[in-house]
């Protein structure tokens, strides 16, 4: 027996003009008045051009979201103020420079040596480059491109404790994880538009993303996205909906995370719920 059922005509199937009457046979769609045997099979087959319909109509929907699951955080805003007569600035470059047209990041390892994120605007250098603690230049690796070793640009810098070293590249839309002598030994996707990178001091990954959107990155939204060092699966996400350029993320000993903002600067602490 077949249940009474009725399928209302929808986006997925609208393209085919299917329709089911109350026994669940065609009514009055596309083969509503062909008799008997006929209108069955033409029924069937109608059936399954509705179902390959509706996989084309997924197909050309909305991008699956891939920001992870929520964190329990919430965003203070403007918590620390400046004295009387100052304002806040947005800082994206350092006074490390080899062509004049900006670096964006510095990190200093534990043993003293130096690495700069070397490459920020259009046309700009795409490297890493390493320093002693002396200032004594000691290699570099990298290029500007969308290779696995190449950077567009190198945005933000970290280290975990065993002395690997994240690259958020923020062009390329993912984190490079290499060892101090420049050998690549991951290449991260998961992370979004990646401008900022930070690893506390449990070896926990956190990475801000400035401004994906459908368009520019199906699935990703801005926000500060946090993974393990040991796997880099995503275990948690904090959305950032509110206006400026999320590009720099640091986290204190207590777990508080602090988002660095251009675009429209301020000072933005998420903490826990």
């Amino acid at each position: 027996m077949v249940h009474r059922s009725r399928l209302v005509r929808s986006w997925q199937t609208r393209r085919y003009g299917l329709r089911f009457d109350q026994w669940g046979l065609c009514g009055q769609g596309v083969y509503g008045r062909e008799p008997g045997t006929a209108r069955l099979l033409l029924c069937v087959l109608s059936c399954l051009l509705a179902l390959n319909g509706l996989a084309f109509a997924q197909e050309d929907g909305p991008p699956p979201n891939q920001d992870g699951p929520l964190a329990p955080y919430q965003v203070q805003n403007d918590w620390l103020k400046l004295s009387p007569g100052r304002v806040w600035g947005a800082a994206s470059a350092v006074d490390i420079d080899t062509d004049g047209k900006s670096v964006s990041d510095v990190l200093q390892a534990p043993n003293g040596d130096i690495f700069v994120a070397d490459g920020h605007d259009a046309g700009s250098n795409g490297r890493i480059l390493k320093y002693d603690r002396s200032g004594k230049f000691l290699m570099q690796w990298g290029q500007r491109g969308s290779g696995p070793n190449d950077f567009n640009p190198p945005h933000g810098l970290a280290m975990d404790k065993e002395g690997r070293l994240y690259v958020a590249d923020r062009g390329n839309k993912d984190v490079k994880v290499f060892d101090q002598s420049g050998k690549l030994l991951e290449d991260w996707k998961q992370f979004g538009t990646a401008a900022g990178v930070f690893v506390d001091k449990n070896d926990i990954l956190y990475v801000a993303d400035s401004n994906s959107t459908d368009k520019s990155n199906p699935g990703f939204h801005p926000g500060i996205r946090m993974a393990h060092v040991s796997d880099g699966k995503v275990f948690g996400y904090i959305p950032w909906p509110q206006t400026g350029t999320l590009e720099g993320v640091a986290v204190d000993d207590a777990g508080n995370i602090y988002g660095g903002f251009t675009n429209i600067p301020g000072s933005h602490r998420f903490v826990k719920n």
